[in-house]
């Protein structure tokens, strides 16, 4: 975790998305933009499931090589 230094979050991840060669997607996390990258997508089939969002101006990464994309999003909706 570390302070964002974007200013958009939604900007932010849809310019990842574009930047990047893995199979990503804006999804939500307590109603805001969270960026939601799916396990064994980049070009050698070994980054986790990712979901990366911004908590009270803290960018919070969650990582994970066991659990989908969809455990990780319950997760991140759990922090209050």
């Amino acid at each position: 975790m570390h302070r964002v230094t974007y200013q958009n979050d939604l900007g932010y991840f849809r310019t990842f998305i574009a930047e990047n060669r893995v199979t990503a997607a804006i999804g939500q996390v307590n109603g805001r933009p969270a960026l939601v990258i799916t396990p064994d997508t980049d070009a050698y089939h070994s980054n986790p499931a990712v979901v990366i969002f911004n908590r009270n101006g803290i960018d919070v990464g969650i990582y994970s090589n066991t659990y989908a994309t969809h455990t990780l999003l319950a997760i991140a909706s759990s922090m209050r």
